[in-house]
Formats: structure tokens, C-alpha cells, sequence
């Protein structure tokens, strides 16, 4: 019988400059960590989960890429003949009035072309934009950019070997 070996993953929380563990300070928060005051655990392990399954552990729910993607594309703006058409649902212009609402992209819609883009696309004669100097939504997709390299579990393929002779 094989076994497969489980993967591991383990939060050690440190000051800048300072080498010492700050699990006190973690655990402290006791309630809202799970954390026991009395556990003297060098290490506590981060698991995938809605509970721990003793006090060495820090359960968390992460969304999924999947997820992240669907919020992005909630934020989209969209063009009121769209609306009326029914080619798309309302976007972010119907949850900026809720309280505590955030947005986490902002891509742009119009008829005209725009300038100073960072990324623009033409789809059914509307344009489609993110600002050149929109920081925060380049971000968002650096880094939905690094999660996707992060998932790819597919072999990488071996690229052609050139030789080249050499007189």
C-alpha cells in the first residue's frame, strides 16, 4: 500500500528585527483563534477548514479562485443598453450603496476608445478598460495572475531541444 504524504503548511508569526515568536500575542486572541493560552506549541499548523482539530491549529475558509473571479466580474461596468437587453446582470453600480460595499477592480465601460489604458478590449462596440494609473485594480490582477500559476498542477511540457553545430 502506498501512501501518499500529507502536505503541510505552518504559521510561525515573528516581529520585524525581533527572532522571537509572537504566539502569545496570537494567542491571547483566544476566542477568536481557537488557540489554547496553555498550549506551548512552537508551531501551530494552518489547515483548510471550518474547525480545528485541537488547540496547535488555525482553521481557515479561503475562497476560491473561482470565487475571487465571480467578484471581480460583478465589478465590471456595464452599459445600460446592456441592461436593457438583458446581456448582462447589474454590476457594481448596484451594490455601491451598500454599507460597507468595497470595490476591488474597477474596469471601465464606453462607447469611445479610451486613452491611457493599462489593458482595453473591444467587445460588441462597447470598450472595456483599466486605467493606466488604477494601482489597486493591477494589483488585484497580479495577483489573480500569481493564484492561477499557483493552482496550474499540469506537467510542464519539455520544450524542443535546438542544437546548434558549432565549427
Amino acid at each position: 500500500m502506498i501512501m501518499k504524504a500529507r502536505r503541510r503548511i505552518v504559521l510561525n508569526c515573528r516581529r520585524r528585527g525581533d527572532e522571537s515568536l509572537i504566539f502569545p500575542t496570537v494567542r491571547s486572541r483566544g476566542t477568536q483563534t481557537g488557540i489554547s493560552d496553555s498550549s506551548d506549541a512552537a508551531e501551530i499548523k494552518l489547515v483548510f477548514g471550518a474547525t480545528a482539530a485541537n488547540d496547535k491549529e488555525l482553521a481557515v475558509l479561503t475562497r476560491s479562485i473561482l470565487h475571487l473571479m465571480q467578484t471581480m466580474a460583478s465589478q465590471v461596468e456595464v452599459s445600460p443598453e446592456d441592461l436593457a437587453q438583458t446581456r448582462a446582470v447589474p454590476g457594481w453600480e448596484s451594490a455601491q450603496d451598500k454599507p460597507g460595499a468595497t470595490r476591488m477592480v474597477q474596469i471601465q465601460s464606453s462607447k469611445r476608445k479610451p486613452t491611457d489604458t493599462f489593458v482595453a478590449i473591444d467587445y460588441r462596440d462597447h470598450w472595456f478598460w483599466i486605467d493606466d494609473r488604477d494601482l489597486k485594480t493591477k494589483r488585484a490582477f497580479a495577483f489573480m495572475m500569481m493564484l492561477f500559476t499557483l493552482a496550474d498542477t499540469s506537467d510542464k511540457e519539455n520544450l524542443p531541444l535546438i542544437t546548434i553545430p558549432a565549427q
